[in-house]
């Protein structure tokens, strides 16, 4: 799997995990996917997560980062959410992500500290 394959497979099974509620058109948000070297350095001197090392793995289009506190809208408008709700899509995805694991080694997820987001990383 590649990280586009990667994210394409947790979308469809996440949006399929919560077909039969009322969150079905709840969608992923994405928060970051690849960037430049530039962009990584700059990110790294105000982010305790990010690496300022221009060979990171968002340069490599190998990594993304997923919110599990916001989720979009199917035109990805960010919507306002019940604690419940919230706790729920952010569980449910959470599962998915570690099923994906479990199913291809070559996937590898971490909560990040001081961002609301897990970072997926597709080794190849």
């Amino acid at each position: 799997a590649n990280a586009a394959a990667a994210l394409h497979a947790i979308a469809k099974d996440f949006k399929a995990r919560i077909a039969v509620t009322d969150l079905a058109d709840t969608r992923i948000r994405v928060t970051s996917l690849l960037r430049t070297k530039d962009d990584q350095r700059k990110l790294g001197r105000g982010n305790v997560n990010a690496t300022r090392d221009e060979l990171a793995q968002h340069t490599h289009g190998t990594s993304m980062d997923l919110s599990y506190m916001k989720f979009v809208d199917q035109q990805g408008g960010m919507l306002d959410l019940q604690a419940c709700q919230q706790v729920y899509l952010a569980e449910t995805l959470a599962e998915v992500i570690a099923e994906h694991g479990a199913r291809d080694k070559r996937i590898h997820a971490t909560k990040e500290k001081q961002q609301a987001c897990y970072h997926i990383s597709v080794c190849r």
